[in-house]
């Protein structure tokens, strides 16, 4: 487990450090609320297939 754990902080390293880096940019936060909601409809239409 410890392994893993370390290769998942190794892996999202450079997303941390993308988004410490672009913390004040609006279009960043546009795009990962858009990104947010997307992903939001399409699991609830997939939770809610009858």
């Amino acid at each position: 487990m410890s392994r893993f754990v370390s290769w998942l902080d190794e892996t999202l390293e450079p997303v941390k450090n993308y988004i410490v880096d672009n913390h004040n940019n609006p279009v960043f936060w546009i795009i990962v609320f858009f990104a947010a909601v997307i992903i939001s409809k399409l699991v609830y239409s997939e939770l809610n297939k009858n």
